[in-house]
């Protein structure tokens, strides 16, 4: 007769042990990604809207008309348009291409107003309107997009 035979399988207790240490590993780095998640929102909505300035000005230089970006700070929009005339536009036609910022971010001001819907223009020769975009997040991460009116270069920068 055998008095101890081969265990196989795991005790209570090391299962227990097991769930606690993925317990305290969860609670660690779920804070971390929230954060994460917060900054790469921010990021996303300015490379985004970067994206949409700079192809404004393609657009206005390739078609020689107009072009602008209308942002809405109500309702944390921005939308790509197609003036009428290659200078003084009177009607502006969206391009279809309307854009929305994620959750918790803020487009906080265009030019240091909070004046809605503001916009940024592009000429046929490439210049633009002169100004910034200011953006924040509900941690406090800012960033801004400013245009240079000669050259219609957009630029991004941390911070205001």
């Amino acid at each position: 007769m055998r008095l101890l035979e081969e265990q196989k399988g795991l005790t209570l207790i090391e299962l227990m042990v097991v769930v606690a240490i993925i317990a305290i590993i969860s609670a660690i780095a779920i804070p971390q990604f929230t954060g994460f998640i917060n900054h790469y929102r921010l990021t996303s909505t300015v490379s985004s809207l970067t994206s949409s300035l700079q192809f404004a000005r393609m657009a206005a230089v390739s078609s020689g008309r107009e072009y602008q970006v209308e942002i809405n700070l109500v309702n944390e929009t921005f939308d790509v348009q197609r003036g009428n005339l290659a200078s003084g536009s009177t009607s502006w036609i969206s391009t279809g291409d309307l854009h929305r910022a994620y959750t918790g971010v803020d487009i906080a001001m265009v030019n240091g107003s909070y004046s809605n819907p503001a916009s940024k223009q592009f000429n046929p020769d490439g210049s633009s309107s002169s100004g910034s975009i200011s953006f924040s997040n509900t941690q406090g991460e800012r960033y801004s997009i400013t245009l240079t009116p000669a050259t219609g270069r957009v630029k991004v920068n941390k911070g205001w």
